[in-house]
C-alpha cells in the first residue's frame, strides 16, 4: 500500500533538536515502512542540509520562514 503522510513537522535529519513534533512522525513513517508499505513524506523545506532515511520518499518544498 502507498501511503501519504503531510506534515509540516519532520525532522531535517534524525538527530534535529528543533524537531520534537517531528520525531514522532518520522517514527510513524519508518515503522509503516517496516511493515512493507510505500511511504511518502510531503513537508517544507527548511534551511541548512535535509538527510533523510533512504527507507522514505521526503518530498521537500519551499516554505516562507
Amino acid at each position: 500500500m502507498r501511503i501519504c503522510i503531510i506534515t509540516s513537522s519532520y525532522p531535517q535529519r534524525p538527530d534535529d533538536p528543533e524537531a520534537a513534533a517531528g520525531a514522532f512522525v518520522r517514527d510513524f513513517a519508518l515503522q509503516t515502512a517496516r511493515w512493507g508499505h510505500k511511504v511518502h513524506v510531503v513537508t517544507q523545506a527548511r534551511r541548512g542540509l535535509a538527510v533523510d532515511d533512504p527507507e522514505l520518499e521526503v518530498h521537500r518544498f519551499p516554505w516562507i520562514e
